[in-house]
């Protein structure tokens, strides 16, 4: 029992500071009304063999918690609550899930080599997939497609090609970039992310940021109200970064 009787989660030994927790990389809380989910609870297992408890991040959102090591050796990601939306499930993946983040009624997972992948109520494409469809199964979810992340000499490229082609005519290799033959850039590798009541933000290795989901209230980034990721042309390298101050 902890303070006047209240239950708690035995998460074994005392709990290490976590890197990303310290930085604030993975600490948002999902404030809401909570929803009934059918008797649909779960309380806190190990997805896999037993292993030396070693919890070091703790994600809540708005009916679940989640808790993994960071990357860390320690136990398997899991998470508790309501599974009302099946955001209880963490999917066994090739490339493993090192860190959970929650939300409102969704669910999101870092892997070890930078893929997102998210599950469970997805009524405004949360789930970055560019359809509004609920996956309550997590094993058949792919990678959000976070598109491509130009070096700053490709940026420096594209605007000087800008420039050239406000005087209407360009040169061979701004023609060239208008039309490329493979895409530029790299594929943004996730670092982070954050989850609120039904939209995600992720956060990329080069400092660069992107939200999908709700946005009725400006809650995105993008210095409007319109919601994000219920269509395939809102994401990938459709989904700008968020215009950060630097």
């Amino acid at each position: 029992a902890g303070c006047d009787g209240a239950a708690r989660v035995d998460v074994g030994r005392p709990m290490r500071p976590s890197p990303l927790s310290s930085a604030g990389a993975l600490a948002l809380f999902a404030l809401s009304t909570a929803r009934p989910d059918h008797g649909r609870h779960a309380s806190p297992r190990a997805h896999g063999g037993p292993r030396e408890p070693d919890c070091v991040h703790i994600s809540a959102g708005g009916q679940q918690a989640c808790a993994d090591a960071c990357g860390r050796p320690g136990p398997p990601a899991t998470c508790w609550g309501s599974n009302g939306d099946g955001q209880l499930t963490v999917p066994v993946l090739g490339d493993p899930i090192v860190t959970l983040a929650a939300g409102e009624d969704h669910t999101c997972g870092l892997t070890a080599r930078g893929a997102l992948h998210c599950w469970g109520a997805n009524q405004w494409g949360q789930l970055g997939l560019g359809e509004p469809e609920p996956h309550v199964d997590p094993a058949a979810v792919t990678a959000v497609d976070l598109g491509r992340v130009l070096s700053e000499a490709q940026v420096a490229e594209e605007k000087a090609c800008d420039r050239t082609a406000s005087g209407w005519w360009l040169t061979p290799e701004c023609e060239a970039l208008s039309a490329p033959d493979e895409p530029r850039g790299a594929r943004m590798r996730c670092t982070s992310a954050a989850l609120g009541r039904s939209f995600t933000c992720a956060a990329g290795d080069g400092g660069e940021v992107k939200c999908w989901g709700f946005n009725g209230h400006g809650q995105l980034g993008y210095g409007d109200v319109r919601s994000r990721g219920m269509s395939s042309f809102d994401m990938g390298g459709a989904l700008p970064a968020v215009p950060l101050a630097r």
